[in-house]
């Protein structure tokens, strides 16, 4: 089973802080990021949360995303 979440990083130290676990529809990740699907089918890889992503993640959780203080990903695991 795949679980997708968001993780984390200090700027300055890059450490990961936090790691916050999503459960989106995953046709909800497919249509915000159809381009990477060629590559990506599964959407394994990381992926940088940007400023022009933060309405979309606000509407699958509630996070205020500070971008001076860190940085922000869409990640992928494999859970048991």
């Amino acid at each position: 089973m795949l679980e997708r979440s968001i993780t984390i990083f200090d700027n300055k130290t890059e450490l990961l802080i936090k790691e916050i676990v999503i459960t989106p529809n995953f046709s909800l990740l497919k249509k915000k990021y159809k381009e990477e699907l060629n590559t990506d089918p599964l959407l394994y890889y990381e992926y940088e949360i940007k400023k022009d992503d933060v309405e979309f993640y606000k509407k699958l959780i509630d996070i205020d995303f500070e971008f001076d203080k860190y940085s922000y990903f869409l990640s992928c695991s494999e859970v048991k």
